[in-house]
C-alpha cells in the first residue's frame, strides 16, 4: 500500500513537473501587460519607440540619455516568472582586437564588482556592451511600476557613469585609472 501511494505521489510530481517546464517555455502575459503600460507611460515617444516580438517574448525600445549616452537599445525578455532588461550600449569594442577586449573585459569586471543591481556584459564575439538586470516576478505576477523602471533606468545611469570610462579603455587607456576616473 505505501508503495502504491508512494508511486501515486511520484507520478503526480512528474506530471507537475512537466506543467512547469511547459509553462516555462512561454512567457507572462501580465509581465507583458505591465511592461507595456510602463514603456507607453515613461518611454519619450511612447509606442512609437518600442516594439514587441510575441514570438519569443521581447520588447525592443530606444532610450534617450544624458551626457555622452544619447541613445541606447533597451531588450526586454519576458519569461514565465520574470524579466530580464538589457540596456545596450551606443559603442562596442573590436572582438578581433584581443588586446583591446582583455583591457575591457577587465574594466568591466572592476566595475562589476560590488554593483547591487544588475551588471556589464561583453560578448566577446561581437564586441557588444551591454547592462542587464533581473526581476523575479512570482507565479508570473505583474511587477510594480516601480521594479520595472528600476530594472531599466539602473542600466541608463551605469552609461551614463561609466560610458566614457569605456571610451577611454577602448582609446587605450588603463582599466583601473579610467575606473578611477568615472568613480570621481
Amino acid at each position: 500500500m505505501r508503495f502504491r501511494k508512494a508511486l501515486a505521489v511520484l507520478l503526480c510530481l512528474g506530471v507537475l513537473g512537466c506543467a512547469a517546464a511547459w509553462a516555462d517555455q512561454g512567457y507572462s502575459q501580465n509581465i507583458e501587460k505591465a511592461v507595456k503600460g510602463f514603456l507607453l507611460k515613461y518611454i519619450e515617444g511612447g509606442a512609437k519607440m518600442f516594439t514587441f516580438d510575441k514570438k519569443d517574448g521581447l520588447f525592443r525600445a530606444t532610450l534617450n540619455g544624458e551626457g555622452e549616452v544619447r541613445l541606447l537599445g533597451c531588450l526586454i525578455d519576458i519569461r514565465s516568472d520574470s524579466f530580464i532588461s538589457y540596456i545596450i550600449s551606443p559603442i562596442g569594442a573590436d572582438a578581433g582586437d584581443s588586446a583591446k577586449m582583455a583591457n575591457l573585459a577587465e574594466f568591466l569586471c572592476r566595475v562589476n564588482y560590488g554593483l547591487l543591481n544588475g551588471n556589464f556584459d561583453l560578448d566577446f564575439n561581437d564586441g557588444e556592451i551591454r547592462y542587464k538586470s533581473f526581476a523575479d516576478c512570482p507565479g508570473g505576477a505583474a511587477p510594480a511600476e516601480e521594479v520595472i523602471g528600476n530594472s531599466i533606468w539602473v542600466g541608463l545611469k551605469m552609461f551614463e557613469r561609466y560610458l566614457p570610462g569605456i571610451r577611454d579603455v577602448l582609446n587605450g587607456a588603463v582599466p583601473r585609472e579610467a575606473l578611477a576616473k568615472c568613480e570621481k
